[in-house]
């Protein structure tokens, strides 16, 4: 299942990269990542409940103001709000 956390409060893109590193180390774990323009973590997992706890300590420990908010499948939108140029669009 593929799962998507809002981290209200990221504010560093080297954190981002430090944790989307850290979680995709965790044997549970299929695939993470960070991006950090829209502050969205999206990772692969069939083994949720128990590997949900673990990853929060990762986000945590390196930026402790997150606030991390589950987006709910129902939620996944695409936007491409202010994409001004043909091949950056078509990345």
């Amino acid at each position: 299942m593929i799962y998507k956390w809002q981290l209200n409060g990221l504010d560093c893109a080297h954190c981002a990269g430090v944790i989307e590193q850290k979680v995709n180390k965790l044997e549970l774990v299929d695939n993470c990542s960070v991006e950090f323009l829209s502050k969205i973590m999206t990772f692969e997992t069939n083994e949720y409940d128990k590997v949900k706890d673990e990853i929060e300590k990762i986000v945590l420990k390196r930026e402790p103001d997150i606030k991390i908010e589950v987006i709910k499948a129902s939620d996944y939108k695409l936007s491409f709000d202010g994409v001004d140029c043909a091949h950056c669009a078509s990345v």
